[in-house]
């Protein structure tokens, strides 16, 4: 079983906390440990590993909550199951092996919850979109780029723990967006960086941007976003019940295939 506590709120999995910048040179190059370093430094929560069997796999999920995604706010939370569904009915889910985080961005990153290990029976705090936790704002602003790299640095600490635990763990980067970038302070440079070691170095299984097309966001400009993070894979969809729908499912298979 998923190791969890019975709190006030529902179930609780331990955690460590540690800070999210990395500090071990042994896992990656110090070029790499100074980008990491970059932006705020705080805490953060990871796994605890001990009852782990297998070793684990990290979802990571990045969902656009920009003001160009309002008039398609119910399609996408009607759709959002569907990707846990999928996790859910995973092999890796089943073995108590998958672990699961989710960002939402607009003008700023916001992180629904840390690492979590998704449990088939639902007995987890994996959150699920909602009116309250995904409302498009008002404004103009896309911070995808700052929502990657918010998310690298805890992918970084977890690798570290994982690696302090004897664990060797693997990830996987989904990010469902319907424009560009207008507003991040990180260099996209940065990231690809360090998607590149964490590629070569095989803690990065699979990474994939699904972009929702429209006139000001073309197949063209998604082909570029996906080069300039290094993702390895792009997909264009429609911006429909059906294509969003789709994108969810797509960024559930390629996490857990």
């Amino acid at each position: 079983m998923a190791s969890y506590e019975k709190g006030p709120g529902g179930f609780i999995q331990k955690k460590t906390r540690r800070r999210n910048k990395p500090t071990n040179t042994k896992i990656f190059r110090p070029e790499t440990v100074k980008i990491l370093e970059k932006g705020v430094d705080r805490e953060t929560e990871i796994p605890n590993f001990s009852e782990v069997t297998e070793d684990p796999v990290f979802a990571c999920f990045i969902i656009d909550a920009s003001p160009s995604m309002s008039p398609y706010r119910d399609d996408v939370i009607k759709s959002h199951p569907v990707m846990l569904d999928t996790l859910r009915a995973s092999a890796k889910c089943k073995n108590d092996a998958l672990y699961v985080i989710q960002y939402t961005f607009s003008r700023n990153s916001v992180r629904l919850h840390p690492f979590e290990k998704l449990d088939a029976h639902k007995q987890d705090k994996v959150a699920v979109l909602s009116p309250q936790n995904y409302n498009p704002d008002e404004g103009d602003s896309t911070s995808l780029y700052d929502t990657v790299f918010d998310l690298l640095k805890e992918m970084a600490v977890c690798i570290e723990q994982g690696y302090e635990d004897g664990i060797k763990s693997t990830f996987s980067i989904a990010v469902i967006s319907d424009g560009e970038d207008n507003t991040s302070k990180i260099k996209p440079a940065d990231i690809r960086s360090v998607i590149e070691e964490l590629r070569d170095k095989r803690y990065l299984r699979s990474s994939v941007v699904l972009g929702l097309l429209n006139q000001q966001f073309s197949k063209e400009r998604l082909e570029e976003i996906k080069s300039v993070l290094g993702f390895e894979k792009a997909i264009p969809l429609d911006r429909d019940p059906k294509s969003i729908r789709r994108a969810f499912e797509l960024a559930s298979r390629s996490s857990v295939s």
